[in-house]
């Protein structure tokens, strides 16, 4: 195997097994570069400082490149500790990193001057050597423009130019995108019993779960009648319908029919049928709900990520990829786009 060792200025390739452990690596590269103790130099794989076992256990077992930081060396550190400093002053800054680059952010936090240094420097070279191999492709491109191999070379190369500029762009302009986005949740009332409803569009028929529908006295009026299977990326027992029970939006009372599902991990989704039924609207600019003169405020991300539970202290999820996208109703087991539900109808 051969293991490509560099910094910015220098670089060295070795050939080595992969039981060769960390301890005997720095040894050599210490003796290759001049150093004066292997125990002052650090190694990044992958953006990773290796510190124990051999190359197999750290995960490398092929051809590929390390950085080397020699800690020994005080200079040029001065602008990696203001650039530290700088960040951990910013909360803001921080925490957008921490979400978009948590290995740099965790380096941050620790105040790892060296590791700060290693990851930024093995980027700049990474980006250097994509260069050089961009300018090397297309000098062999002049010389030999027809040779169909080095065409698609320049042409994937292309691609991932257009991939980064791509990808910049929308960092640029439009951040947020890179940013979980917090579902909408409000508080309504269900026969006097307050409830955490999560408001889906794309959900074809409103849902509760059997354990709200008994916090909310509900069971008596269950239909078991439409017993059957919810059916799509997951699957879920429906243990009937509730035709009327009345819900207060904050200061609309209205009349709902849900589905109730034995197994669900969400109390009350106020799916596409109740939302056309009352002609709400969901207003993002506002943050509200609006049914006709009334609104109920969506709730914050603040209250959904740290204070929002269910029952029992179950933690409620601020991005929910929902098992059940929408309801094909049917008695028969009709495949629908989305999702299907077979139902027992029992006269």
């Amino acid at each position: 195997m051969i293991l490509t060792v560099s910094t910015l200025t220098r670089s060295i390739s070795l050939e080595l097994d992969v039981l060769t452990s960390i301890k005997d690596l720095k040894a050599v590269v210490c003796f290759d570069f001049g150093c004066e103790d292997p125990d002052k130099l650090a190694l990044y794989y992958q953006e990773k400082e290796l510190c124990f076992g051999t190359l197999e256990d750290n995960g490398i077992v092929k051809n590929t490149s390390l950085f080397l930081v020699d800690k020994s060396l005080k200079t040029d550190l001065k602008k990696h500790q203001d650039f530290i400093r700088k960040l951990q002053r910013n909360g803001k800054e921080l925490s957008l990193l921490r979400h978009h680059d948590p290995l740099l952010a965790e380096a941050l936090m620790k105040s790892d001057v060296y590791a700060v240094k290693a990851i930024l420097e093995s980027r700049l070279l990474k980006q250097e050597e994509i260069k050089t191999e961009e300018q090397q492709l297309l000098k062999l491109a002049k010389e030999n423009p027809f040779d169909l191999e080095l065409q698609c070379k320049i042409e994937e190369q292309i691609r991932s130019e257009n991939l980064r500029h791509n990808l910049y762009t929308a960092m640029e302009h439009i951040p947020e995108s890179f940013s979980s986005v917090s579902m909408l949740y409000i508080k309504l009332e269900i026969n006097g019993c307050v409830v955490k409803a999560f408001v889906d569009s794309g959900a074809q028929m409103s849902i509760l779960s059997q354990e709200c529908a008994t916090r909310c006295s509900l069971m008596r009026l269950l239909d078991t009648r439409y017993q059957g299977v919810a059916l799509g990326v997951g699957s879920a027992p429906i243990a009937g319908r509730i035709h009327a029970a009345h819900v207060k939006i904050g200061r609309a009372f209205l009349i709902c029919s849900f589905l109730v599902l034995l197994e669900q991990s969400v109390d009350f989704i106020l799916g596409l049928d109740m939302l056309k039924r009352h002609n709400c609207c969901i207003d993002l600019k506002s943050n509200h709900l609006r049914i006709g003169k009334c609104n109920a405020h969506f709730f914050s991300i603040i209250i959904i990520t740290s204070n929002f539970q269910g029952p029992r202290g179950r933690v409620w999820p601020s991005s929910l990829s929902m098992s059940f996208l929408g309801i094909t109703f049917s008695k028969k087991a009709r495949a629908g786009p989305l999702l299907t539900m077979k139902t027992r109808y029992r006269r």
